[in-house]
């Protein structure tokens, strides 16, 4: 598997976090017979979210100077 350092990663973190809630913000503003597509989008994005997660947590535990996984992500998810 390749190697990030753990701030890259935190900002991959990041940037997923923000691109979900946005699809979410735009799934939302949609009439319910559209935007399957963007719910398919969505499920893309929140497996990546998973496997980002993981990694951080492999990440803090070689590093101790990056912030808590939650301080990354919104509160609500």
């Amino acid at each position: 598997m390749p190697n990030i350092n753990g701030r890259t990663l935190a900002m991959a973190i990041q940037a997923v976090d923000f691109k979900m809630a946005d699809l979410e913000r735009t799934i939302d503003a949609q009439p319910s017979d559209q935007g399957s597509e963007l719910e398919s989008l969505l499920l893309s994005y929140t497996n990546a979210a998973e496997a980002l997660k993981r990694a951080y947590q492999e990440a803090l535990a070689e590093v101790s100077n990056l912030p808590p996984y939650e301080k990354l992500v919104r509160g609500d998810g």
